[in-house]
């Protein structure tokens, strides 16, 4: 479970709660993050991607993960928590 975690932090994937914004638009964030190759904390802006209903993922705009595949990381996720 730590190593699913770690790969979605690693894919700059953030899981947080919030919203998508009124206008039907992409709701933005912006993070503090850390660079896990210098150490350093940065600000990023971040697109929500997929809600489901135990999970959020965000992903840093233009960093190649798509919607697809945040929607399948979602299910996936969704999947571990169901309840019967």
């Amino acid at each position: 479970m730590k190593k699913f975690f770690g790969l979605l932090i690693v894919f700059p994937v953030l899981l947080v709660s919030c919203g998508l914004l009124g206008n039907g638009n992409v709701a933005t964030e912006t993070f503090w993050v850390t660079n896990f190759e210098t150490g350093a904390r940065e600000q990023i802006e971040a697109e929500l991607l997929a809600q489901s209903r135990h999970v959020n993922i965000w992903a840093e705009k233009d960093s190649g993960i798509s919607r697809g595949t945040a929607q399948d990381i979602a299910r996936f996720y969704d999947t571990l928590f169901m309840e019967d």
